[in-house]
């Protein structure tokens, strides 16, 4: 289904595209009836608990609109540029070549992805707090507070963005196809916060998004105020 470039005309349309995608991966329609069953079951127990908890408004006029929005254009997919996805790796393979560089000349962190070297380059260079919170999933964060500060952390944060971007690029380029389709986590976090996975968009620095391009007729946003994207797109 997600293959389309554009979404069914019709409910008509809808309901023959999905019995089709059913009986592909082995279901029937009386499966379909059953599932069909259960899922307005689950319907009316959740519009129960919206309303006993008072978050009724909230969903309807929130977080369907942005469901809509959102899960209309993962069925479209984006345009990808392969041109410029090409030319963006290799401006990346440039980037992570001159942070690595800096990094085993100046603090002799041979392998800027082997943890405990990282770790005792940031201890031995007064980040004592930094090096022993070092982690993947940390690191982020904190090079962000220091990286305006110190060459250390600059180059480090250089590094890790470059190849999270390199690897989302990378893997634009293996879909072999001129258009992506992501998978939208449309309340993806307890802040109410879309996220997109498989590739990870949302990860690309602002300057590797230039090999997404718009549809014509379309231009992008970046709508980013405290957590307001839900209310924004709806």
């Amino acid at each position: 289904l997600l293959a389309a470039t554009s979404p069914p005309s019709s409910k008509t349309e809808s309901d023959r595209a999905l019995r089709e995608a059913l009986q592909v991966n082995g279901c029937n329609e009386q499966a379909l009836g059953r599932l069909n069953m259960r899922l307005g079951e689950l319907w009316k127990q959740q519009q129960t608990l919206l309303a006993e908890k008072g978050e009724e408004a909230r969903y309807f006029e929130v977080e369907k609109p942005t469901n809509e929005v959102l899960l209309a254009r993962q069925f479209c997919g984006l345009r990808a540029d392969e041109e410029n996805i090409l030319r963006r790796v290799a401006n990346l393979d440039m980037e992570i070549t001159a942070a690595k560089s800096q990094l085993r000349l100046r603090y002799k962190i041979l392998d800027p992805d082997r943890t405990v070297d990282v770790k005792n380059a940031l201890v031995s260079n007064g980040f004592k707090a930094l090096g022993v919170r070092w982690s993947r999933y940390t690191r982020d964060k904190t090079l962000d507070l220091f990286a305006k500060e110190n060459s250390l952390p600059y180059w480090l944060k250089s590094y890790t963005d470059a190849r999270r971007d390199k690897e989302t690029l990378l893997r634009l380029a293996a879909i072999g196809s001129d258009r992506v389709y992501p998978h939208y986590r449309c309340i993806g976090t307890v802040t109410g916060r879309a996220t997109v996975e498989l590739p990870p968009l949302q990860n690309l620095r602002r300057s590797s998004r230039d090999v997404l391009t718009p549809d014509e007729g379309y231009s992008f946003l970046y709508p980013d105020y405290d957590q307001f994207e839900p209310g924004i797109l709806a």
